[in-house]
């Protein structure tokens, strides 16, 4: 059943949205390039993933929460799993969109653990 979802996919495609996302706030797209439709688009996309597929609400962002702990847990497999077979473009990618979230990944010799900046 992991695999029935597709989740690892629609997480990998979420983060590059937020890439794209980071590169309009960080103005190296512009965004009057961005209509009002486009954006519209973007937010429902959001909403339908982050709230209504994979469960999470505002209020539940925080280290220690169960969902968001459990979604981070599974990006850090992903991640592992991109480190053990050598694919360093998407072990650094995963890397570089959490910390444009806000969110670092700390590499230890026994563990990955993830902490908010």
């Amino acid at each position: 059943m992991d695999d029935d979802f597709n989740t690892p996919r629609s997480l990998a495609r979420l983060f590059e949205l937020v890439s794209i996302i980071n590169s309009i706030k960080d103005n190296k797209i512009d965004q009057n390039q961005v209509s009002k439709i486009v954006w519209e688009k973007i937010s429902s996309v959001f909403h339908t993933f982050i709230i209504d597929i994979f469960g999470l609400k505002e209020d539940d962002f925080s280290s220690d929460s169960g969902p968001v702990d459990g979604l981070m847990q599974l990006i850090i497999e992903l991640r592992q799993n991109a480190r053990e077979n050598k694919d360093w473009p998407m072990s650094d990618k995963i890397r570089h969109v959490l910390n444009d979230l806000n969110i670092v990944i700390k590499d230890g010799k026994d563990q990955t653990s993830w902490t908010y900046k």
